[in-house]
């Protein structure tokens, strides 16, 4: 079973994703969940409870960035550091050098692109 957990605070483009995820990958079916969050400090307290495959991370929430959910997970050496796609308006150059980044998906996206 796979979990994924969708980290935005748009309620339109976290729709989209999740919807995309489901379509896609066929989770109902299968047995995975998608979970999701609005808050960077609800990213947090989901990522200490559970492991996921892959983290839809938006860079721009309230409270915690996307950023800083990123070295929170790196400093705690989790797995889900490296299983981060960010999600951002922003430019891929505009990332903080400290910030591994290993996925990117530029705001607005398709369904394709998704």
């Amino acid at each position: 079973m796979a979990r994924i957990l969708v980290v935005e605070d748009d309620a339109d483009a976290r729709k989209l994703i999740c919807l995309r995820l489901k379509l896609c990958l066929r989770l109902k079916r299968a047995g995975h969940v998608v979970e999701e969050t609005v808050t960077g400090e609800g990213a947090l307290r989901l990522l200490s409870q559970a492991e996921y495959e892959l983290v839809t991370l938006d860079v721009m929430l309230p409270g915690i960035s996307g950023w800083e959910v990123a070295r929170r997970v790196a400093s705690d050496n989790s797995a889900a550091a490296s299983r981060i796609l960010f999600v951002s308006i922003m430019d891929r150059d505009e990332a903080p050098q400290d910030i591994s980044i290993r996925g990117w998906l530029a705001k607005p996206f398709t369904r394709g692109e998704l």
